[in-house]
């Protein structure tokens, strides 16, 4: 598991270098439209698999290595087809993305699609099967890095770039073929049809899950309100505020990674008071980092967009409200384990609910504000995401456990350190804020250095 948290790491740093590396060659505008039909193809996907990917890993050990392998070929046939029958009706497809005001061909959105859906669901089967440096590098390495050369060396439009997005995928996907093909050369399709049934029933939940949770989390449905109701350049200076608020989400990833292991071990075997321990002792480190993380990079903000480009100046107020999202996510907590174990259905009602509030309130604010109201609705969604899964997983642990996180002084702390940024900014040079940043970096490592070290012990 450590090794997939690191290899997601450095996947989630060289796609934000990558972004990066577009962000200069494209215009602002051409920017947006990258993000926008490359979240519209990854959006396509998550639809099309139906959680079938995460559903085999979840049902895939019950089973021996031939009943496995009879599902996960049945399965892959049918996807061929499904893509078969969805490449040969191009006339309708392209007519429905002109209909919809995408300037992107239909064939390329579905190349996109196949190569990720061959990817991910390559990923999730040699996962199950325990491949896992296979799929660590086949995924998080070799896409990201072909990807990143490929722009690097070639150049182009948003077109050409997509196709390279392609490019890096079918590349990963070869990586990981070999293993699939070699874990599953027996087979038994003695009532194979059951036991896909029985994975579809998994699958189905899942997917439901991951469509609310794309829509707050991977802010989908925040791109496609400012598309249409808000003009293309604001399309592409929310983009890059997403991406450059992707930074922080990564001390989530980490943490995130980190401790589902340990919590799911000991949720697993009832070990209710350790599990408590360790929530306490990784959630106020996790407070403390995202802290760090966000006081850097709000801090050197304007220098950090300058370096990248200084068309993408106006996104800086998108970053900050983003960035204050983001940040929810840890201010109350690691609940997202802990949910996901004990509650599923809570967890979706939760989504369920939150999205309803983006997509009510997004509206509502971009008619207003255009994208700076989805901004504020993002935030608000995030924070009331954040705040029912706290609820529920506080009552889960009992105990008045929240008496003990610090998560008030966490907030408190960030909401003085941004009242002093905004307050005077014209008197507040890169020197004052360099002090200041390392400063508050050594109190609150100072503050946790014995929590990190204990924490260090837990994966011993």
């Amino acid at each position: 598991m450590l090794s997939n948290t690191l290899g997601l790491v450095f996947y989630q740093l060289v796609n934000l270098l990558v972004s990066y590396e577009l962000a200069i060659q494209l215009t602002v505008v051409e920017f947006g439209e990258y993000q926008f039909y490359l979240s519209l193809a990854f959006f396509s996907v998550m639809l099309l698999k139906l959680g079938v990917d995460e559903g085999l890993v979840y049902s895939l050990p019950k089973y021996s290595n031939a009943q496995a392998s009879s599902i996960l070929w049945l399965i892959f046939g049918v996807y061929v087809l499904i893509f078969y029958i969805l490449f040969s009706i191009k006339v309708p497809g392209n007519y429905l993305l002109s209909l919809a005001n995408l300037g992107l061909s239909y064939e390329l959105l579905l190349n996109i699609s196949l190569s990720f859906f061959c990817l991910t669901y390559l990923g999730a089967v040699l996962r199950a099967k325990g491949y896992i440096v296979t799929r660590v590098v086949g995924i998080y390495v070799v896409s990201p890095v072909v990807m990143l050369a490929l722009i690097v060396v070639k150049g182009g439009g948003v077109d050409s770039i997509l196709s390279y997005r392609v490019d890096s995928f079918w590349m990963a996907v070869l990586v990981m073929a070999l293993a699939f093909v070699i874990s599953n050369r027996r087979f038994e399709f003695e009532n194979s049809c059951l036991r896909i049934k029985n994975v579809m029933k998994i699958s189905l939940g899942i997917f439901v899950l991951q469509v609310f949770q794309s829509g707050i989390e991977q802010s989908y449905l925040a791109l496609v309100i400012v598309k249409y109701l808000d003009t293309e350049i604001y399309l592409g200076f929310y983009s890059f505020a997403i991406r450059y608020s992707a930074l922080l989400a990564m001390v989530v990833i980490i943490f995130n990674g980190f401790f589902v292991p340990i919590m799911a071990s000991m949720m697993s075997s009832g070990r209710h008071d350790e599990l408590k321990d360790a929530y306490l002792l990784g959630s106020n480190v996790a407070i403390a980092m995202s802290c760090i993380a966000f006081i850097l990079l709000y801090s050197f903000v304007h220098e950090i967009v300058e370096l990248i480009d200084i068309k993408f100046l106006p996104a800086i107020g998108f970053i900050k409200i983003l960035l204050f999202a983001h940040f929810s996510t840890l201010l109350f907590g690691l609940n997202l384990p802990i949910i996901f174990f004990y509650n599923k259905k809570y967890e979706l009602y939760n989504l369920l609910f939150c999205c309803l509030v983006m997509l009510v309130i997004g509206l509502w604010l971009a008619n207003m504000y255009g994208a700076l109201g989805v901004a504020y609705a993002a935030l608000l969604s995030h924070i009331l995401m954040n705040l029912i899964r706290a609820r529920k997983v506080y009552k889960i642990l009992g105990g008045n456990i929240y008496k003990n996180l610090n998560t008030h002084k966490g907030l408190i702390s960030i909401l003085i350190f941004v009242g002093f940024f905004e307050a005077v900014p014209e008197k507040i040079n890169v020197e004052i804020k360099l002090w200041v940043s390392i400063l508050l970096v050594m109190f609150f490592v100072g503050r946790y250095y014995t929590s990190l070290v204990k924490l260090a012990k837990y994966r011993l």
